[in-house]
């Protein structure tokens, strides 16, 4: 659709149809009442300007936010089998929030691109061999209902989802098992083919798949999916009155669908059931705060402020990044917030706590934690090298011990500045104890081991980097076991690389 960049003012239909197109792109789907009555006049009133403030309000959403986590996710799973990152989310957020589909397409580039791509296509190797294995029985004749099955569910392992529905429809054709019908069904939703999925679900109820709640529950959750809510409503309760084993999930998620539907009240009372079923403590820690969620939007802050309490008591031990209506990022740990000074920070803090997302929550939630003291800026700390390995081996000083910085990768995330690194002679660097080396942004690569020598070699980014010892190896976060062994002229084929510093004494502590 061709928009006049200079239109101060658009007709109420010009604005309607501009914003329909938008909706389509950037969330798959039609504007809502709500978004044409919110969005429909600014653009109407002040034209081009009017809808760029109203496109980039809608990419600061927390659908767009949900959407793009959800694509980011997937990306992942299917190219890395892995979760996203926070350092992945940072470089890849803008694309496919802002680009969509040519967004979509650069990052999954980028990724096949990466040393953690090509080794995850080396790991696949037993797994491509058993679905090869098996597609030569139905080669050489064996075709079965459960050949078919057993080549679907090794597809599925994988994320080739397509393969894997291809294979559970031969099977169908040769035997119409409510099971079939059951995990096509699963491996639709995972390809986001949400009618396609209702249909094999119902068709599993249909031939008598037992449990039915199990069936109606996963219909529920497509059908939210499909933003059908009142259909999914309506589900999740046939599934709360078959008293399922996990009664407690049902209505969390019942409420959770409330809330999507603005039945909040409704949504309260599903939580408050869902207490009352005895959920784990996990989940009872999570019904806490979507229930408190709930009591903000109704105004009820005092029962906000209750359940909120009760949340942080019972997930004392989680960690969480979180952030309110203002810039500040704060780290949760130990039941207490510590603000993040700067993005650097930021990526410093989600490498070392392991932390993938960052949450949004209310005003009310976030002062519902005692704040501790701010974190020291990663930007503040000193970047050394020893005299001898100017070039190499550089160490950050983090709570006055020496934490080597693996490669080029991680000092780039960290924000670090190689004009600021600093030479000490050797006597210098021995006096400062040694600690665990900063996590390896590109998580652990390649271990190989010389068939000649037995010593050992991480093969990062194309290149070999000795090992000094087994306790280096260990400290790490490798073990012995996991390294291939190879011919010792094969390895000394690879590129090499900075050699790994000892670090024996950081394995000690």
């Amino acid at each position: 659709m061709q928009i006049d960049i200079r239109a101060k003012s658009f007709s109420k239909d010009q604005a309607i149809a501009i914003l329909q197109s938008i909706y389509e792109i950037y969330f798959g789907r039609p504007i809502d009442p709500t978004g044409e009555k919110s969005w429909a006049p600014i653009a109407e009133r002040y034209g081009y300007q009017g809808l760029a403030f109203v496109v980039y309000q809608m990419l600061q959403s927390t659908e767009m936010n949900e959407r793009v986590q959800k694509e980011l996710s997937r990306i992942y799973r299917e190219n890395l089998g892995r979760e996203v990152d926070p350092v992945g989310r940072q470089a890849y957020d803008l694309p496919l929030r802002f680009f969509r589909e040519r967004g979509q397409e650069e990052v999954i580039e980028s990724i096949r691109k990466s040393p953690e791509y090509a080794k995850r296509r080396i790991e696949l190797k037993p797994d491509e061999e058993k679905i090869e294995a098996i597609s030569l029985k139905i080669r050489q004749g064996n075709v079965s209902s459960e050949t078919y099955a057993e080549l679907a569910k090794a597809n599925a392992e994988v994320h080739r989802y397509e393969a894997a529905v291809k294979a559970y429809t031969q099977a169908i054709t040769l035997a119409e098992a409510p099971i079939y019908y059951f995990e096509r069904g699963k491996i639709r939703f995972n390809l986001e083919e949400y009618p396609q999925a209702i249909n094999d679900f119902r068709a599993a109820l249909s031939k008598g798949y037992q449990p039915q709640g199990d069936a109606h529950f996963w219909i529920a959750q497509t059908f939210e999916m499909l933003g059908d809510l009142k259909q999914s409503v309506q589900e999740y309760e046939a599934v709360a009155s078959s008293n399922p084993q996990d009664l407690a999930l049902v209505w969390y998620q019942l409420g959770i669908v409330q809330q999507k539907l603005g039945t909040v009240e409704k949504g309260i009372e599903s939580f408050t059931k869902a207490l009352d079923a005895q959920p784990t403590p996990e989940l009872e820690a999570r019904i806490f705060v979507e229930r408190g969620r709930a009591y903000v939007r109704i105004g009820k802050t005092e029962e906000a402020r209750d359940d909120f309490a009760k949340f942080i008591g019972r997930s004392h031990a989680w960690k969480r990044l979180i952030q309110a209506n203002t810039p500040t990022i704060y780290l949760v740990r130990d039941g207490t917030k510590f603000p993040i000074p700067d993005p650097p920070t930021l990526n410093y803090v989600a490498l070392e706590e392991e932390l993938q997302l960052l949450e949004r929550v209310s005003t009310i939630e976030l002062t519902a934690y005692p704040e501790g003291q701010a974190i020291p800026s990663v930007l503040t700390l000193r970047v050394v090298q020893h005299s001898r390995n100017k070039g190499e081996a550089a160490f950050l000083i983090d709570r006055g011990r020496l934490r080597w910085i693996p490669n080029a990768d991680t000092f780039i995330t960290l924000g670090l500045d190689l004009g600021k690194i600093e030479i000490l002679p050797q006597d210098g660097l021995a006096r400062i104890p040694l600690g665990p080396p900063i996590r390896n942004v590109l998580g652990k690569q390649l271990l190989k081991r010389s068939a000649h020598t037995g010593n050992y070699f991480i093969i990062e980014k194309g290149k070999r980097r000795a090992v000094p010892n087994s306790q280096t190896l260990a400290t790490l976060g490798y073990s012995e076991g996991e390294a291939e062994e190879l011919p010792e002229e094969t390895i000394m084929a690879v590129e090499e690389g900075d050699s790994i510093p000892d670090l024996s004494e950081a394995a000690k502590e």
